[in-house]
């Protein structure tokens, strides 16, 4: 997930604070639309974390995004 370009590019978009974008997610297939989405709501979760994550290129993952990701993914396994 956090390796797909489309993850990325939504994630940056909502760091950066633009607006969610419609018709670029319309024209993606459906696994980019998703990945695009997860990119925003990832970036909304580490903002209300206090956490100031720098990802400037898709095939280098910041370590502190890793961390949140597979927080997330305990949580909700254990719940």
């Amino acid at each position: 997930m956090l390796g797909h370009p489309d993850f990325h590019h939504g994630f940056r978009e909502a760091q950066s604070g633009q607006p969610f974008d419609h018709r670029y997610v319309d024209a993606l297939p459906r696994i980019g639309q998703l990945r695009y989405e997860n990119g925003r709501q990832i970036a909304a979760e580490c903002a209300a974390l206090g956490l100031s994550v720098d990802w400037p290129s898709p095939h280098r993952i910041p370590p502190a995004l890793k961390r949140v990701v597979l927080d997330r993914l305990r949580a909700s396994e254990a719940a």
